[in-house]
This record gives C-alpha cells, structure tokens and sequence, in this order.
C-alpha cells in the first residue's frame, strides 16, 4: 500500500512551460511541489530537495494555462497547425543539407558492410555519386585564426556542439595560440590512422541509426 506522501507524489502537478530569458537573475530553486487543491498553487513537499538550486538560471517559468501554448484558448481563437515554412526561411539552410540541393550525378550499389543497426549489412548498399570532387582546403595556418576558439556544429543529422581546440591536416597542426607546427613522422602516422577510422565509420555506420 502506498503511503499519503507516496500518493501526493503521484499525482499530477501543473504543466510548466520554460522559456530561454536572458534578463533574469538570481538563483531557482528545484521545484520539488505538488499542485493545491485549487490546481492555481503549489505546496512544497518536506524532504524531497533531491536537487541543488541552479544559480543564474535564465529558463522562465510559467503555468501552461496561462501561457500562448493552452489548447482551450488556440480552439477559442481557431488556431490552426500549417505545415508550411515561416515566410523568410532560408532553403536550404546553412549546416541542413536536402538531396535536392546535392550535385548528385548518379547511384551505384555495392557492399560497403553498412551498420547502422547494431549488424554489419550482408546485401549491397545504394551508394550516391557526387559530380565533382571537394575543393582544396586552406592549410591550417589560415584555417586556424578563424575556427579556434569558436564552436563548431558536426554529425548530421543530429547536431552536436563541439569546441574547437584545434585544427590539422596530413602535414601539419595548429592549436590554440601556439604558431603552427609540423607533425613528426610517428604524429603523421598516428592522423593518418584517425583519419582512415573516421572515413570508414562515416561510410559504412557506426552501429546506431542515424550514424
């Protein structure tokens, strides 16, 4: 049997919409509450500050009902889904390439062993041919001041941020302020390797969708 705290943890609380606001400060308070009876407030609940209070926190919060987002005042004002672009949207967007915009030039199929479920596929891949090859890069003296120290968007589809320390080719190296250096003969080895096991998890998949 469940106790009276157990059940009064157990009941639906209010919806609480968080809203990114630069203009907030000060510190919130993990909200470890229950709705009250009249489903307007909230009664604390003794002993549970399982969570710290986060300091500067800038998300705002407001109750659902009372926000632009309550479906009883969308059905009032006969609010309506469209799926459809906002006008202005940029097609296609920078770093959300479409097939319809890639310089496709044809689709060979071979066994490349692709894993994207966990089982290196036994049966042949549809593979798509680009029409020409990718530009030369700028070697990383050049690419170095405008990329380090920044942040940088990788594995499409799902976005990852990542911060960028440093940036290499077969040759050479330039990280952080430090002028660029060449890389000895074990380093170049070493790039070359990580190089090759990146191309190979690219081409045939890392094991989990999406990769």
């Amino acid at each position: 049997m469940l106790t009276e705290e157990e059940r009064r943890r157990n009941e639906p609380g209010d919806v609480i919409v968080l809203t990114h606001d630069e203009s907030l400060v000060g510190k919130t308070v993990a909200p470890m509450s229950i709705a009250g009876k009249d489903n307007e407030t909230s009664e604390a609940l003794p002993g549970l500050e399982c969570f710290g209070a986060i300091a500067e926190c800038k998300a705002r919060e407001e109750l659902y009902n009372k926000t632009q987002w309550n479906h009883d005042e969308n059905i009032q004002q006969k609010a309506l889904f469209k799926p459809e672009l906002m006008p202005g949207a940029k097609v296609p967007y920078p770093g959300f390439p479409t097939l319809k915009e890639a310089p496709v030039e044809g689709l060979f199929r071979r066994k490349i062993g692709i894993d994207i479920f966990g089982m290196r596929s036994r049966y042949r891949t549809a593979v798509l041919q680009m029409d020409e090859e990718l530009p030369a890069f700028p070697p990383p003296s050049v690419l170095g001041p405008k990329f380090i120290g920044t942040t940088v968007f990788f594995r499409y589809p799902f976005l990852q941020e990542g911060f960028v320390t440093a940036v290499s080719d077969a040759k050479v190296t330039s990280r952080g302020l430090d002028p660029p250096r060449r890389w000895t003969k074990q380093e170049e080895l070493g790039w070359k390797l990580r190089r090759d096991s990146i191309q190979s998890r690219f081409q045939s998949g890392e094991g989990r969708t999406g990769s």
